[in-house]
């Protein structure tokens, strides 16, 4: 799906992957910074006029479901030195602080009300590439950037097609309904 000029002006920062068959990806510049994106009125584009209105196919029993893209831990490192300027070899910060101050600046950029970063259950549609990690207790999981919970008090809280088309086009894949490592009453 090829982006309208007006999306693609909103994409500040790109990551593509390496022709060279690595896992890391490489940056792209071909969408630098214009006048426009510092120009609200992008937004009044139709595309970014309607809330998505996908549901889950199921709904679970116990635990939350979220809208997002998985993305792996070389992606959000690839993003964050290209944003920051700062290597990983250069940076003390710890993985968490820097997926959240990516999520932060996806956030500003995109204008999607409820990004977040969530750990999710991994299944048969889990990408191949994603990073998988280990709780104590043994529960893997990966990482998602959730765009929004299926939860009907969040719904006006949905982002709009075009910043779905925006975010994916940052990150690849196609964004899905994830379901979370934890029952709803886990985090009270």
């Amino acid at each position: 799906m090829s982006a309208s000029p007006s999306l693609r002006s909103t994409i500040v920062q790109k990551v593509v992957p390496t022709d060279t068959g690595s896992q890391a990806p490489a940056v792209s510049s071909d969408t630098p910074p214009t006048k426009k994106d510092k120009d609200p009125s992008r937004w009044a584009d139709p595309i970014f006029q309607k809330q998505i209105t996908c549901t889950p196919s199921y709904l679970h029993k116990t635990n939350m479901q979220f809208f997002g893209f998985a993305v792996d831990e070389a992606w959000v490192w690839q993003y964050y030195e290209q944003w920051r300027g700062i290597s990983k070899k250069e940076t003390k910060t710890i993985y968490i602080a820097v997926f959240t101050s990516v999520i932060w600046r996806l956030h500003h950029i995109l204008g999607i009300p409820d990004l977040h970063m969530e750990s999710v259950m991994i299944d048969d549609k889990t990408p191949a590439n994603a990073t998988v990690y280990e709780e104590k207790s043994g529960l893997k999981y990966v990482t998602i950037i959730s765009m929004c919970p299926f939860a009907i008090e969040e719904w006006a809280r949905r982002p709009t097609l075009g910043q779905v088309m925006a975010l994916k086009e940052l990150v690849g894949g196609e964004p899905r309904w994830w379901v979370d490592i934890h029952p709803v009453g886990y985090y009270n």
